[in-house]
């Protein structure tokens, strides 16, 4: 089961590595660029559509990621997987405590300061997962060369 766990926790977090960086750097700073006639009801369809993405792809990841760090324990990958899992959380943190206030902020009004702030604030996130895929790619590594 450990290297199933491994396989989907690979994928998800890729895929959202992926994503976050094409978010950081060319949806969020575009947002500057939306009318404030239509800023609010784009914000609202952003947010629909996105969640529909990528919630779905972060409870898998954070699922893998627990049943990974679980089932690790005398595999040669157990500290980088429970590395992984806290990588995880302080996205999660991230996500809930600064990216999900400043888009209910943006979701009232176009407010330069709080897209200013959410560009900033987003690289949290991007280096983290960003992170975690390349400590994916060490523990696959790792198990190949250790079997």
């Amino acid at each position: 089961m450990l290297n199933e766990y491994l396989i989907i926790n690979f994928f998800s977090t890729v895929f959202l590595t992926g994503l976050i960086w094409i978010i950081q750097v060319v949806h969020y700073p575009l947002i500057q660029m939306v009318d404030e006639g239509i800023f609010v009801s784009y914000m609202a369809q952003h947010r629909r559509k996105i969640s529909y993405l990528v919630l779905p792809l972060m409870l898998i990841e954070l699922a893998s990621a627990i049943m990974l760090a679980l089932n690790s324990v005398k595999s040669v990958i157990a500290v980088q997987a429970w590395i992984g899992l806290i990588l995880v959380i302080v996205i999660w943190l991230s996500t809930f405590m600064a990216q999900v206030p400043l888009h209910k902020i943006l979701a009232a009004k176009k407010d330069t300061a709080a897209i200013n702030r959410l560009v900033k604030t987003n690289w949290v996130r991007t280096f983290l997962w960003s992170a975690r895929a390349l400590l994916l790619l060490w523990m696959i590594i790792s198990l190949l060369y250790n079997n």
